[in-house]
């Protein structure tokens, strides 16, 4: 539905995308990828930022999805190239 996502963020400066999986052939997740995949040739488009979170089965909270959004913002304000993070995962 690429022209509904088109039509749904045609104003937003920052896009928080959050996956429960990697996709293969580069960072982020599978539902991230074809977010940026449908916004490649807008003109305009927003900034992009991938979080894969809740792998293995781990819960994310209430406070993880205010965590993710705090996050995103930090990123897009300080100007940083950064598109993707992990969530929640043991390093």
């Amino acid at each position: 539905p690429f022209k509904e996502i088109r039509q749904a963020v045609k104003n937003a400066e920052v896009l928080i995308v959050l996956d429960r999986a990697l996709s293969f052939g580069g960072p982020g997740g599978p539902v991230c990828s074809e977010i940026k995949s449908a916004l490649y040739n807008e003109d305009k488009k927003p900034k992009v930022i991938s979080f894969v979170g809740g792998l293995g089965g781990r819960d994310i909270t209430l406070a993880g999805f205010e965590d993710i959004v705090n996050r995103g913002i930090e990123i897009s304000q300080t100007g940083s190239e950064q598109e993707f993070e992990m969530f929640g995962v043991r390093e």
